[in-house]
């Protein structure tokens, strides 16, 4: 349950779209399907900082979070990168449907299960056929951009970066009708914290460490925050191992992302 925060009561019911209010407002980030033709404020640096302090003290985690518009990255919080986690199974799916050989049918298959319920197993069928096509790291790799190189498990993906692959999605011609950002949209209701909660096409990752105890958990996703079309990537660290405090947290800045649209 997320703790009481007198800021985010507002939005609250505005934002969660998942989370059965009785009625179904408009997403209060949108996702966009050309750039907005006139500038406007999009989300406020300084308050966003406020807000995020105050988050990390009453759920006792650390934050980190990037947006980018396409020009400007804007990072707040304490942390600045973290293991991929599951984010990295969108830039893996997007590989495997340009060089997998398996039948359109299974292919289909794998990458729903991999995206919609986070499926490991799935996404070990797609790495293994990205190794046979010419290696999965490379092909993973260039499908996100020179920025990073990374690989399937927790090779770390700064905030910053995957905000740019984040932004990059939004400003595809077929954003609206294709298929992976489509499988972003019907994540399970279960893994729908943070961005799941305002409606916007996402991908969460989450596990724990072993060497200290702590826990993580991370999201990537692309809407429209205060008139501007961002790239969002967020996470949450618990140095106490606890998954319901950094989903709190996630939930808690999707809401104040979410008030920028107020």
């Amino acid at each position: 349950m997320i703790r009481k925060r007198a800021w985010a009561s507002a939005v609250a019911c505005a934002a969660v779209t998942l989370a059965g209010c009785s009625a179904a407002p408009e997403s209060p980030l949108q996702v966009v399907d050309t750039p907005s033709a006139t500038p406007a404020p999009g989300a406020d640096a300084d308050l966003l900082e406020a807000a995020i302090e105050r988050i990390e003290a009453a759920t006792d985690t650390q934050i980190g979070l990037a947006l980018f518009d396409g020009s400007t990255i804007l990072s707040r919080g304490t942390i600045a990168s973290l293991p991929a986690w599951s984010t990295i199974k969108i830039p893996i799916s997007f590989a495997a449907l340009r060089h997998c050989d398996y039948n359109e049918a299974y292919l289909e298959d794998l990458i729903t299960a991999a995206i919609e319920i986070s499926d490991n197993d799935a996404t070990n069928q797609l790495w293994a056929c990205l190794q046979d096509a010419g290696g999965a790291q490379e092909l993973v790799r260039k499908e996100i951009g020179s920025r990073v190189d990374i690989a399937w498990g927790r090779t770390p993906w700064p905030f910053a970066s995957q905000a740019r692959y984040a932004w990059e999605l939004s400003q595809r011609d077929d954003v609206n009708d294709n298929v992976i950002i489509g499988h972003m949209r019907n994540i399970a209701k279960e893994q729908s914290w943070g961005l799941g909660r305002v409606g916007i096409p996402f991908k969460g990752g989450w596990g724990d460490i072993d060497t200290d105890g702590s826990y993580q958990s991370r999201q990537m996703g692309f809407g429209r925050i205060g008139g501007v079309t961002y790239g969002i990537a967020i996470g949450a660290v618990s140095e106490a191992g606890s998954m319901t405090d950094t989903t709190d947290a996630l939930d808690a800045i999707a809401e104040v992302l979410a008030s920028f649209n107020n």
